[in-house]
């Protein structure tokens, strides 16, 4: 062994480490790219969605702005501290309004890749890994635990949103789910074609807000013509007589009558609401 080949085995591991970094970076990159582009084009199921956690669609070119500012710091080297540490505050006011709502699981998107790019940093910066290093003995324990809790955040990025129905009146249709299940209207999109209306299940409208179930979505359409043979929606029912009766009172039918699922004292009904969306209802024993 010379003299010599200690320090180029370790300048080019170093070198690795540092290409690894940049790979890791590109993942958080792409996230807020995407999240800026959506922004900056007024994507339309985006624009919903952050009227829906509270923002006036007013806000975002500036924060599409915010986030290409930050992730541009974050890939030029003497500034990528600083754009990791804009991006992390952003992301942070991300964590902050799913959590206002109540909503846990979209909190591990931002979460992630705010991780995943100090992570890639980590790696990237020399400077960073010597102000932050990781003990030999714990190393390998480390680096593994960081690899399940990424690759969980991955998996937890998809969860349900909503169930989302048809209507030509869908402030119509909001208020057949309110008398037939005791559902409360908890949000309201005001769209050029008509107003798409949330609904969740509460006895009061705070209580309905507060639910942390994925609400019914009725969204307008220009016809109610529509013989759809698949139940979109599926509820569980503790009383089925008492379910169907109520909505008949409010101005829905049945396809059939409720009937038992095979031995298992289960028993499944198919009701429609007024603007002719199938309804599938279980009663388990």
């Amino acid at each position: 062994m010379t003299a010599t080949s200690a320090p180029v085995r370790e300048t080019n591991a170093k070198r690795w480490i540092m290409w690894i970094g940049w790979a890791v970076s590109l993942w958080p990159v792409f996230v807020v790219a995407s999240s800026a582009t959506w922004k900056l084009t007024h994507n339309a199921w985006y624009v919903k969605e952050f009227a829906r956690i509270g923002w006036p669609e007013s806000a975002l070119t500036l924060l599409a702005c915010l986030q290409l500012g930050a992730i541009i710091l974050f890939l030029i080297p003497p500034t990528a501290v600083l754009g990791c540490v804009i991006l992390t505050g952003y992301l942070g006011g991300a964590i902050a309004a799913y959590t206002r709502i109540g909503e846990p699981y979209p909190v591990l998107v931002p979460l992630s890749t705010s991780m995943i790019a100090w992570l890639g940093l980590w790696l990237r910066d020399a400077r960073l890994r010597a102000l932050l290093p990781i003990r030999r003995r714990t190393t390998a324990f480390t680096l593994f635990a960081a690899i399940l809790l990424l690759a969980s955040g991955v998996h937890a990025q998809v969860t349900l949103n909503s169930v989302r129905i048809g209507a030509k009146d869908t402030v119509a249709l909001a208020k057949f789910y309110e008398a037939a299940f005791g559902m409360q209207e908890v949000n309201r999109i005001d769209a050029p074609t008509g107003p798409e209306v949330f609904v969740n299940f509460g006895a009061t409208t705070d209580a309905a807000k507060a639910n942390k179930s994925e609400p019914i979505v009725i969204m307008h359409r220009d016809s109610d013509d529509v013989k759809d043979p698949i139940a979109h929606v599926i509820l569980n029912v503790k009383d089925m007589n008492a379910t169907v009766a109520a909505i008949k009172a409010a101005g829905g039918s049945m396809a059939g009558d409720p009937r038992p699922f095979r031995n298992t004292g289960v028993v499944i009904g198919i009701a429609m609401d007024p603007a002719g969306n199938r309804i599938e209802m279980i009663q388990r024993p």
